[in-house]
């Protein structure tokens, strides 16, 4: 489903750009983290109990990207429930290090070091930011107040990783 928005979404993009009428984040390609709800689309926070579920609505971060014309083409790996901090619990198997594979590197993160993403969102549930992951891809990473950007209107819970 991600990659037949993303082609259709960039062609769209393209149009605007041609015609001065793009958004300040046009064709801006970003991972999301799989516990962040968008809309008709799978989460599994990276467990096997909620393998083929489909999200009712899409996250407040999520819907503020896609009106600025960012690209969302996939989710990123976690630990399952996102809880945990290295990426090694997750049903679909641990996350690698970019520059060493012998060595964790979290999540979301490590998209961003690998240079597969120019941006990618994250929740700081076990310190995604304020900790490893990051620090383990010698990467920037912005941690917004607790309520500046949330991740499921309804659900009150609270995205606190924008990794760049």
């Amino acid at each position: 489903m991600f990659v037949d928005e993303a082609r259709m979404k960039a062609q769209q993009i393209q149009q605007k750009i041609k015609s001065g009428k793009a958004n300040r984040l046009a064709g801006m390609v970003i991972g999301i983290k799989d516990n962040i709800g968008y809309r008709s689309h799978s989460v599994s926070a990276s467990s096997k109990i909620f393998k083929n579920y489909i999200y009712f609505y899409s996250a407040t971060v999520l819907e503020r990207l896609l009106v600025k014309d960012a690209i969302l083409t996939g989710r990123l790996n976690c630990d399952e429930f996102a809880m945990g901090a290295s990426n090694e619990s997750s049903y679909y198997g641990p996350v690698r290090n970019a520059a060493d594979r012998t060595r964790v590197a979290g999540g979301s993160a490590v998209s961003v070091q690998a240079s597969l993403y120019f941006a990618s969102l994250g929740a700081d549930t076990r310190g995604s930011v304020r900790r490893q992951p990051v620090a383990f891809c010698g990467i920037i990473g912005l941690k917004p107040s607790y309520v500046l950007v949330h991740i499921g209107g309804r659900s009150g819970i609270h995205v606190q990783e924008i990794t760049l």
